[in-house]
Parts: C-alpha cells; sequence; structure tokens
C-alpha cells in the first residue's frame, strides 16, 4: 500500500515468511515491525515486538532464524518525511534494534486504523514518527565503515543515469581508471556490494516505481533494462521479496 498524503510512504507486509535477502540496500528509511518471529539483519537480531531500523543506502541483508518463519510489517519511508518532522538536514538512528513496546503498539495501533479505512490514521502516524524521532533519533548522517574513492560519485551517477542500458564492467572500469578487478574490489569496499548487483538494485527501484505508476510488468522490464520478463521476476523477488506481480498487487494507491 501507498499513502499519497506522505509523498507515498509504503506499508508491506511479510506474513510467516521464509524469504531470505541478500546484500542490498534502500532509497529510504525502513522501520521493520517484527509481529512474530525473529528478523536478522546483518549480525543483529530483532524478535517479536522488536522494531528494526534501515538508514537509506546503508547495505544490509536479512535471515531468518533457525528456519523459522516470522512475520513483519516494514514502513518504507521517503528521507524527506524524517527530514520535515526532526527538521533536521540529516538524522540516524544508531540504536537499529529497538525494544519500546509503548511505540511498538503504537504503529500497530496505526496499521490496523489504516487497514479499517479510518481517516484520522495519519494522526497516528505522525505522532508516531515525532515520538521514534524524540527518544531515538540522532542528529547527523548514518556512519558506514565503507571506505570512500574519488571515482565513485562519478559512477555511481553514471550507472544511476543509465541503469536501463546495457553497462559493461569495461567501461566502468576506464571510467575509474583502473583495472577491471582492482575496480570491482574497490567499488565493493565503497558501496558493500559488487558493481553487479548495484545495477541491478537500481534497476529494481526504478521498476517499483513504475509498478507503482500502473505500468504494465512487461513495459516494466523493458524500461528497466531487463530483456525479458523471466530475468526482471527473478532479480525483483531476489531484493524486493515479493514477485512483480505481487507487488503491484500490493501497492494499489488508495486515497484514505
Amino acid at each position: 500500500m501507498q499513502l499519497k498524503e506522505f509523498d507515498s510512504l509504503e506499508i508491506l507486509t511479510f506474513k510467516n515468511s521464509k524469504s531470505e535477502f541478500q546484500k542490498h540496500f534502500h532509497d529510504s528509511y525502513v522501520l521493520s515491525f517484527i509481529e512474530k518471529g525473529t528478523f536478522i539483519e546483518n549480525n543483529l537480531y530483532g524478535v517479536t515486538g522488536n522494531i528494526l531500523i534501515s538508514h537509506p543506502y546503508e547495505v544490509h541483508e536479512n535471515k531468518i532464524f533457525d528456519d523459522n518463519p516470522y512475520t513483519v510489517t516494514s514502513l518504507y519511508i521517503n528521507p524527506d518525511i524524517i527530514k520535515y518532522f526532526s527538521k533536521q538536514d540529516n538524522i540516524s538512528f544508531p540504536e537499529k534494534v529497538i525494544d519500546n513496546q509503548a511505540l511498538f503498539n503504537q504503529f500497530k495501533h496505526y496499521f490496523s486504523e489504516l487497514y479499517a479505512g479510518n481517516l484520522e490514521s495519519n494522526d497516528l502516524l505522525i505522532k508516531g514518527l515525532n515520538q521514534l524521532i524524540l527518544t531515538n533519533g540522532e542528529k547527523g548522517a548514518f556512519q558506514s565503515e565503507q571506505h570512500h574513492y574519488s571515482f565513485m560519485p562519478e559512477i555511481l551517477q553514471y550507472i544511476n543515469q543509465k541503469c536501463n542500458e546495457k553497462i559493461r564492467l569495461d567501461d566502468l572500469a576506464q571510467i575509474a581508471k583502473q583495472s577491471k578487478y582492482s575496480f570491482i574490489r574497490q567499488f565493493k569496499k565503497s558501496i558493500g556490494i559488487t558493481p553487479f548487483e548495484y545495477v541491478n538494485l537500481q534497476r529494481t527501484i526504478q521498476a517499483k516505481r513504475h509498478l507503482r505508476e500502473g505500468r504494465s510488468l512487461i513495459e516494466t522490464a523493458l524500461s528497466t533494462g531487463y530483456y525479458d520478463q523471466s530475468h526482471f521476476s527473478h532479480y525483483f523477488k531476489h531484493y524486493v521479496g515479493l514477485s512483480p506481480h505481487d507487488y503491484a498487487t500490493r501497492n494499489i494507491l488508495q486515497d484514505i
């Protein structure tokens, strides 16, 4: 589900899921509310009643614990929304696993009212976000342990602009003025994933936007650089946890 009033804030629920996610990132903050089971992100364990937070472009992977299913509802929040409520240009959440039952229940109440069609549910969301920022937010951008290389801004801009086209590794290495294998190593040290994975993640981010706009699956696949629907579906599910069809079905734009 998307919410028009909050700049296309997105809500997805994974119920009794065993999906695992290899290294990836989002262009948004992600608040994951663990309703059942254990949800592992990198080396952090979130259990029932916890809130797990990921920052924009923070590379992470998610695993299940002891082959047991989990139920998680995730909010994908545009950074501008957090900036608006925090009145700060950058805000981070150093405590990435939050054990606050009152805050968890507050958001759960919001979800219930939202799906019941309560027109006042947005007030609950505003209250929850303000409380989250007040109690757990910290001024300043999220700090990763990744390396930074002078060629990376140009490389990322090139990929972001051309990710719907065929991108050759040799061309990227040439732009970076590195050998191909040195470039791959340095890119992964800087971003946390390989150039190939980064390209597919950018394509997935674009594909999500296209599907939310109502474009067909085949149109979305072709417009994001995939030459057949099978490869598109494979990589989309790999990063999102849902097939493109299921994602489009769950993300019908609603007036609430």
